[in-house]
């Protein structure tokens, strides 16, 4: 997710449940991508759609080498029909409309 307010109170609200957040430079594309999702071993991923065409050019990679590919979560407009979007779940917790409800 790019420098914006929800990524401050995303990770924030992550961290504060007891969460384990890897931040991964969103100009990372294709197999330097795949390489440090490989490493980060996340159990969901989540991805801004301005970000989409990044996430996505590293897919291939899951599929040549056989790894699986991670939970993802879509913020914002314009996600991939067969994915979950994390916007609905900022608005369950709080009266001010910011939450978040996690698992892991």
């Amino acid at each position: 997710m790019e420098n914006r307010a929800e990524f401050l109170a995303i990770t924030m609200g992550l961290a504060k449940v007891g969460i384990t957040v890897a931040l991964i430079n969103t100009l990372t594309r294709e197999k330097l991508l795949f390489s440090a999702l490989q490493v980060a071993q996340p159990k969901i991923v989540i991805v801004s759609a301005l970000s989409k065409a990044n996430f996505l050019s590293c897919l291939e990679h899951f599929d040549a080498s056989g790894v699986q590919e991670p939970n993802v979560w879509w913020f914002g407009q314009s996600k991939p029909a067969s994915y979950l979007t994390y916007d609905p779940l900022l608005f369950l917790t709080s009266s001010a409309g910011w939450g978040c409800m996690c698992s892991g």
